[in-house]
């Protein structure tokens, strides 16, 4: 998950954050996770050893796992016969491939890409689901800036003025906190996203 020193270096706070205030960027920091992670089906802030998925083929040289970002693949079968990890690719958004292939029976090869076999075949998966240090910096920067606006706006109000000096707020932050993300933001977390979604339909 977020750290609060991932907060604190956001914010420039080389002290970190104060110990007052720890717990209520704890909070913040679980809320604006969950806000983030709604925008983006099958990704987790939280690690996982271990997990298993079925999932099938689509004659393509990619699958999908169903949760990410993954450290990686510890086991896999293909119709009930393994395949040798080390014959695997898993990068972090969770798109597994094969490097070789041992089992051709199971396995389809067009113009030296290997692709997984088509729906119907059972894929059973075994994989790590990784840290917060393995979630991408796209990512980990918005839930950074969620906290950091709350952090330093906790009223979320749009403008204050002391004597002459007048200061407003982004409209965004003053949406209210844990309501929405700002444009800008979901732009940011969809174009994360179309890079994971657009690879299961390569066709090459």
């Amino acid at each position: 998950m977020t750290t609060t020193t991932d907060v604190a270096d956001y914010l420039g706070l080389d002290d970190g954050i104060p110990a007052g205030s720890v717990a209520r960027v704890e909070r913040l920091i679980t809320k604006a996770e969950q806000l983030v992670a709604a925008e983006l089906p099958g990704f987790t802030f939280t690690p996982a050893t271990g997990a298993t998925a079925t999932v099938y083929g689509d004659a393509d040289d990619y699958i999908l796992l169903p949760s990410y970002p993954v450290s990686a693949v510890t086991a896999c079968t293909i119709a009930g016969t393994t395949v040798p990890v080390d014959e695997l690719d898993v990068d972090v958004l969770g798109r597994l491939r094969r490097l070789s292939s041992s089992y051709p029976e199971h396995l389809a090869d067009h113009g030296g890409r290997l692709r997984w076999p088509d729906d119907g075949v059972a894929i059973v998966v075994t994989y790590d689901v990784a840290a917060a240090s393995a979630v991408a910096p796209e990512v980990l920067a918005i839930v950074c800036e969620l906290v950091a606006g709350r952090y330093d706006n906790p009223s979320q109000v749009t403008q204050e003025s002391m004597g002459d000096r007048s200061r407003s707020y982004a409209a965004a932050a003053a949406s209210g906190y844990g309501a929405n993300l700002s444009p800008g933001q979901l732009r940011r977390l969809r174009n994360w996203r179309r890079t994971r979604v657009l690879a299961s339909r390569v066709r090459q």
